[in-house]
């Protein structure tokens, strides 16, 4: 992961109009090892999906590409694809994102996201474009919901904006408008039969604000493999065990989102443009302290034994 991630130390935040105006500084970066006992790593998404796919071969794990499931069958559990194959296993984990087919399986209905009526501009480009421009290479810089939209579109959003934004957002090749989704993170992540469950953005899906996306869908799966490796082939009790584990935790970091787009959305007067409140970048941190604290796999040992306990309890009941 090291030579993907970036050296930064902090990060600095500016106001909209102008990059001499600082509104904060999260150290957390360099002081993380200090702090928590580990590395933050900040690189992009591509490169660590590069990664993880190398890692998971390496383990034997197969890996199939272009292919579509059709039916989660929650009894077997197997998966039914396009081509009419079928594949059974003794656990179905689905991770298919906010738009989550197999969500409709576990929950027994179809359960939509809603909009959050709030959108962002998302493009990607080399870095040497901006690296050529002397007012953009400032050294290190620290259902379908998308269509494409055209510079305009962007540009005039950034009316105002330091010069240094536009200049980025004038040489992106392409801009695609994203619409932001949400739901509240569900109540109810396995399936009644206890072999097949939901993670990540399945279960629940994070605003951009809260950058806690893929973290959270990665603790997901940590948590899982680890149940999985306790519940001597119990694998209702594993799931459920997982669930109980999870849910109130990422229910709260979910909404930590929330809390961050208030808080970015509402700094300044929308005609004047001038602050309303000040920003306190510290009480911000502060607020997602238990993030940073949070071990996923030393959580379920310290748990397992106390709430796999409970769990086993109620499946018997509901057995019964």
């Amino acid at each position: 992961m090291e030579p993907i991630a970036s050296q930064s130390t902090e990060m600095r935040i500016y106001n909209f109009d102008s990059s001499d105006k600082v509104l904060g500084i999260d150290d957390q970066i360099g002081k993380s090892v200090e702090n928590y006992g580990c590395r933050q790593i900040i690189g992009h998404r591509g490169d660590f999906h590069l990664i993880m796919k190398d890692f998971a071969l390496e383990q034997g794990v197969k890996i199939r590409l272009g292919e579509r499931v059709e039916v989660y069958d929650p009894s077997q559990p197997s998966i039914t694809l396009s081509s009419g194959e079928i594949i059974q296993s003794d656990v179905v984990i689905i991770a298919d994102g906010v738009r989550s087919k197999g969500r409709t399986t576990v929950l027994g209905y179809e359960d939509k996201p809603q909009a959050s009526g709030y959108a962002i501009y998302r493009s990607f480009m080399s870095g040497d474009l901006l690296r050529d421009d002397p007012l953009t290479n400032v050294g290190d810089v620290a259902e379908s919901w998308t269509k494409e939209a055209t510079k305009d579109d962007v540009l005039a959003c950034l009316e105002g904006w330091d010069p240094a934004v536009r200049r980025v957002w004038e040489k992106m090749p392409s801009v695609i408008d994203w619409k932001l989704v949400y739901r509240p993170c569900l109540d109810k992540w396995v399936a009644d039969s206890g072999l097949i469950t939901l993670m990540g953005d399945a279960a629940h899906p994070f605003l951009p604000t809260s950058t806690q996306g893929a973290s959270q869908a990665i603790e997901d799966g940590a948590t899982i493999a680890k149940c999985l490796s306790k519940c001597a082939g119990n694998i209702p009790l594993a799931l459920h065990t997982y669930f109980e584990i999870r849910h109130d935790y990422v229910a709260e970091a979910q909404a930590t989102g929330i809390k961050q787009r208030e808080i970015w959305h509402n700094l300044h007067d929308e005609d004047s443009k001038a602050f309303k409140k000040e920003f306190d970048i510290n009480a911000t941190m502060m607020q997602n302290l238990y993030l940073w604290k949070n071990d996923a796999e030393k959580l379920v040992d310290e748990k397992w034994d106390e709430v796999s306990e409970i769990v086993k309890q109620r499946l018997s009941v509901n057995s019964g």
